[in-house]
């Protein structure tokens, strides 16, 4: 008959393991039964266990990358010449958006091939194009500008 494991059992902190074990099961705290059972039931970590089927310790789990938010830019209520000329895809040779059906995972891991430095997740043609359709949901009295 086996014994039914509890929190008696585990008076001894357990490890708290990175999400990230691609270069090996690296511990990065130590945590009590109790918390990491908690946050096992909020989702937020996982049971490890070993090869004889002991609890050893917990693992946070990696965020899913549909629950990051992107960050909104802020622009000017007005659309620029500049902005036409993107959305009409003649701002420049190509004309279509680099980002347009692209997911977020790799929106967010776009960087500069000359410099290094990371790239905003939407890029300008996308933006201009998504404020045309804001732009055009208005109705006509709210666009009237006076000079």
């Amino acid at each position: 008959m086996s014994r039914r494991r509890t929190a008696q059992n585990y008076s001894r902190p357990l490890k708290l393991f990175h999400a990230d074990t691609r270069k090996g099961w690296k511990v990065i705290a130590r945590i009590s039964y109790a918390d990491g059972i908690a946050r096992v039931k909020m989702g937020t970590f996982r049971r490890v266990f070993s090869v004889d089927k002991k609890l050893i310790g917990f693992q946070h789990l990696p965020a899913s990358e549909g629950s990051v938010t992107l960050p909104a830019k802020l622009s000017a209520c007005c659309i620029t010449v500049a902005e036409c000329e993107a959305n009409a895809g003649t701002a420049f040779r190509g004309g279509k958006s680099r980002t347009a059906g692209m997911g977020d995972a790799r929106r967010k891991a776009r960087v500069c091939a000359r410099t290094g430095k990371q790239l905003p997740a939407v890029d300008f043609v996308e933006a201009a194009q998504a404020k045309v359709r804001a732009w055009a949901r208005l109705s006509v009295q709210d666009r009237v500008v006076t000079a």
